[in-house]
């Protein structure tokens, strides 16, 4: 079994208060390794949609930097959660861009995506309940480690109009076939923060999830504090650079912060 995990997190903010993540998976190749850690975050107004995530990626004691604001035409996203199974051929990444294809709003792609996405999800998670129960349960509750095992944010600016939509899966049975259950959140909709402007975070955001805006700061700027704060709390899972990226609704996007020349 060989799994690749972007380690599991909290979603701060007042638009899915019930998604904590406590605990985190471990993949094997021949023996138990580290993980992937990812902290990432999207923030929409009506002008402008700014996605930032930090780069470490961690497999076993190799430490790297990965871009994790992927994009397919005009559709960004950022995934964190359960990325790939190579045993079960799940790659969330595949799936993304799949469903990217052709879209022209974070609405469509994120509809194509939930399908495909939910059904490859649960045969990974199967397998791994199968395969590495002691990583799947908590040895001492018992509870699923895994309830809610992969998050995406999908951002797109079309025809002027600015949105992004959170998918995020939960396990809500444990019987012989495990039942996924995707959820998503759309901003702007009825759960987007005040109707005008919405903030979500994926990822290891436990601090960042405490910080509010300053005065005159702009979006740009508190996305990158917001990141650096959880690079400056989790040093060993999180690290720089921070990748920002600014969609304007008049403009073509644009990197605010891409060291590693990310495309």
């Amino acid at each position: 079994m060989h799994l690749v995990v972007d380690k599991y997190m909290r979603i701060a903010g007042k638009i899915a208060p019930n998604i904590y993540w406590r605990f985190a998976f471990v993949f094997v190749i021949v023996s138990w390794l580290p993980i992937y850690g990812t902290s990432a975050l999207v923030i929409r107004t009506p002008e402008h949609v700014v996605l930032a995530a930090d780069s470490l990626g961690l497999q076993g004691e190799m430490r790297g930097q990965t871009c994790k604001i992927k994009h397919v035409g005009g559709i960004y996203s950022v995934a964190a959660g359960l990325a790939r199974d190579d045993k079960t051929k799940f790659d969330i990444y595949r799936i993304i861009r799949k469903a990217s294809v052709g879209k022209n709003t974070a609405e469509e792609a994120a509809s194509a995506f939930v399908r495909p996405a939910r059904e490859g999800l649960r045969i990974a998670l199967e397998q791994l309940r199968r395969d590495a129960p002691s990583f799947y349960y908590n040895p001492t509750s018992g509870l699923k480690q895994a309830a809610e095992p992969l998050q995406v944010i999908f951002a797109s600016v079309w025809h002027h109009d600015t949105s992004f939509v959170l998918v995020y899966f939960t396990i809500d049975n444990d019987e012989r076939v495990i039942l996924v259950t995707p959820h998503i959140v759309k901003c702007p909709g009825d759960e987007c923060l005040g109707g005008r402007r919405g903030v979500e975070l994926i990822g290891e955001n436990a601090v960042a999830r405490t910080i509010n805006p300053l005065p005159n700061e702009s979006d740009v700027q508190f996305a990158q504090r917001l990141i650096e704060s959880e690079i400056k709390a989790s040093p060993i899972t999180v690290g720089p650079p921070v990748d920002i990226l600014l969609m304007p609704s008049l403009a073509g996007p644009t990197w605010m912060r891409n060291d590693k020349k990310c495309p």
